[in-house]
């Protein structure tokens, strides 16, 4: 299988996301992680863009828990 070097955002995948989970409509989970104490983002590829769903690793745990 063929990896993408680059998102469609524009930046390197392997070396600055870290993509952990996919949401339902398959849209990527990730840290940026060239940023400290990174919040979790997610990418929109229908829109083509990203935008911040939760401020840290530990409140999105709690987002999915409540979720369920």
């Amino acid at each position: 299988m063929l990896r993408r070097a680059k998102s469609w955002l524009g930046r390197p995948l392997e070396s600055v996301f870290f993509v952990f989970a996919l949401d339902r409509a398959g849209n990527e989970v990730f840290f940026d992680l060239d940023i400290p104490k990174t919040p979790v983002f997610v990418a929109d590829h229908v829109k083509r863009n990203c935008r911040v769903q939760a401020k840290s690793f530990e409140e999105w745990l709690l987002k999915q828990a409540d979720s369920e």
